[in-house]
């Protein structure tokens, strides 16, 4: 019997009730990998942008109302909260370290620590920040998460005229 497979684009989320292979690829944005260890239910998202406290319920392409649409989805699936434990991957920055002056990944990063600290869910595992993109695969069934840094940092881009300016 062979696994399915699906493969998740920016802004989108999924939960399993079935053995599923998610994979996603990420730069600045931030999955949130929650499964319940004792349901063996998975469930996982990708957001683009952070957002706030405003938008918890709406668009699924920031960071706060995808966490809390995923959490709420993994609890309608049957999921107990106190079973469910948190993985978080992406976050890359965008430009430079040090001229990034919006820090999405950053943010993106912290959004999703803040939440599930917020929220009671243990953090297990991340891998987050740096200058190089990621495939992540997350196994619903196991909560395994397999990670592959890609092979070429993020390409930065400098205008001549920005060189020492912090505008």
């Amino acid at each position: 019997m062979s696994i399915k497979k699906h493969y998740l684009l920016p802004g989108e989320l999924y939960v399993s009730l079935v053995p599923m292979e998610i994979t996603t690829v990420l730069g600045s944005c931030v999955s949130v990998c929650l499964y319940d260890s004792v349901r063996k239910i998975g469930g996982i998202n990708h957001y683009l942008l952070p957002g706030g406290e405003d938008d918890a319920r709406g668009d699924a392409s920031k960071g706060s109302a995808s966490i809390a649409l995923l959490l709420r989805m993994m609890l309608n699936s049957g999921c107990i909260r106190e079973n469910l434990e948190a993985k978080i991957f992406g976050g890359s920055s965008s430009v430079s370290a040090d001229r990034d002056r919006y820090a999405i990944g950053q943010r993106n990063i912290a959004m999703a620590v803040d939440i599930l600290g917020k929220e009671g869910i243990p953090l297990t595992a991340r891998n987050t920040g740096g200058m190089q993109g990621r495939k992540i695969i997350f196994l619903t069934t196991s909560g395994k998460v397999t990670m592959q840094l890609l092979p070429h940092p993020i390409i930065i881009f400098q205008h001549e005229n920005d060189k020492g300016s912090d505008h």
